[in-house]
């Protein structure tokens, strides 16, 4: 019996020590992770947006966007972060728009999607697709749209589009609130016409 005490203290201070290693190391890298982070989307808001010269950060109730200035201050656009479960977990996107909200182009920040399959999800094949789209054609080819999804990663696919499509509809919301009803209606003819096929 003293031996499976004996045993279970040791195993007891490992645990303890491990946890303790790791949250030490936690709190020494996490500031790292987060600086790293906002260069990463810092970076790719440049990228969805080449013509913006700084950006603003908006806060609303329902959607956090940035807003794209060139040199002149004048507005070009607005920037977001799409994000959606994909096959193996969460896919974060950056959109960027122009001022009558046609996507100009798309970056995926993060994504674990499978290797080869979901994970193609990065190539310009795939996102390339989205340029110069606008919020009502944003529809996968397997609902009847112009999107093709990805071979072997239908479920990746439906999450991007699902995503963006999501964010932009928040982005109209809250930038021309008068069309809400005529925007929601059209979003639920759509979503019928999914559920149909």
């Amino acid at each position: 019996m003293k031996i499976y005490v004996k045993f279970g203290l040791i195993i007891f201070v490992i645990v303890a020590i491990s946890c303790g290693l790791l949250a030490y190391v936690n709190a020494k890298t996490y500031d790292l992770i987060m600086q790293n982070q906002i260069i990463a989307e810092n970076e790719a808001r440049a990228l969805v947006l080449p013509n913006a010269f700084r950006f603003q950060k908006i806060v609303s109730d329902t959607i956090i966007y940035y807003e794209g200035y060139d040199a002149s201050e004048t507005l070009v656009g607005y920037a977001l972060i799409a994000n959606q479960n994909g096959y193996s977990g969460e896919i974060q996107i950056m959109v960027g728009v122009n001022l009558n909200l046609k996507i100009n182009k798309v970056v995926i920040l993060t994504q674990t999607e499978t290797p080869g399959l979901g994970s193609n999800c990065k190539k310009p094949e795939f996102l390339n697709q989205f340029v110069n789209i606008s919020l009502q054609d944003l529809i996968l080819d397997k609902n009847g749209g112009k999107i093709i999804s990805i071979t072997g990663a239908t479920i990746t696919s439906r999450a991007i589009v699902k995503s963006i499509k999501e964010k932009l509809d928040l982005l109209l919301m809250v930038l021309n609130p008068q069309d809400i009803n005529n925007f929601l209606e059209l979003n639920l003819e759509i979503d019928l016409n999914e559920d149909r096929r």
